[in-house]
């Protein structure tokens, strides 16, 4: 019953920005899961602590997204755009529009495997309807790792050739490095709690 992200809505409910999140879970009620170690989930209605909280984008590109199968992933769906926010992953993407800005986010995980055909296909797709910026959220690393990989800097790079602005990455649980490539930022972990908050007017 409360608002246990109350202390960051303050950062998340500015009414000129854009919270992207990470979402680790499943909102669903399904009782059969994956013969994973771990395995999230939480009730269809706590989707709107994130709403309360300010949260605009969820990305569910991770993995953790297939916990409790296809059906787990539906549910999160219904339950994130049922409390007014966009949920993106692999081919589902939003345009969200700031201060006459537009704002393209895609969201993909590598962990599951290659991801940058799809991923540059996404991007080319936001860019031609139109986005000012477009944000590639990524799922990829190791976990408890500092350090990217050559895999993560080709990925991530080529997110920023095919014409991303900024790429948001997570999955390592630890806060990793961040690249300036061709005047463009890869963040390549930004620790357990993932969120990007941006100002489009900045």
């Amino acid at each position: 019953g409360g608002n246990f992200l109350g202390g960051l809505s303050q950062v998340f409910n500015q009414s000129h920005e854009i919270t992207l999140i990470n979402l680790e879970s499943n909102f669903t009620t399904a009782s059969t899961s994956s013969s994973k170690t771990y395995v999230f989930r939480a009730q269809p209605s706590y989707a709107s602590v994130l709403s309360q909280a300010g949260v605009d984008v969820v990305s569910h590109a991770n993995n953790h997204s297939a916990d409790f199968g296809s059906a787990g992933a539906r549910s999160t769906r219904t339950a994130v755009t049922g409390q007014g926010m966009s949920y993106i992953s692999g081919a589902t993407t939003t345009i969200q529009r700031v201060n006459g800005v537009s704002v393209g986010f895609c969201a993909f995980n590598q962990t599951g495997g290659n991801v940058t055909s799809a991923m540059q296909s996404a991007i080319k797709k936001l860019k031609n309807n139109g986005c000012d910026i477009v944000v590639v959220s990524l799922h990829w690393g190791t976990e408890y790792v500092y350090a990217s990989s050559a895999a993560q800097r080709n990925l991530g790079r080529a997110a920023i050739n095919a014409g991303a602005d900024l790429v948001v990455g997570h999955h390592s649980h630890v806060v990793s490095g961040v690249e300036l490539y061709k005047g463009k930022y890869i963040v390549y972990g930004l620790g357990t709690l993932s969120s990007a908050i941006l100002t489009p007017d900045d």
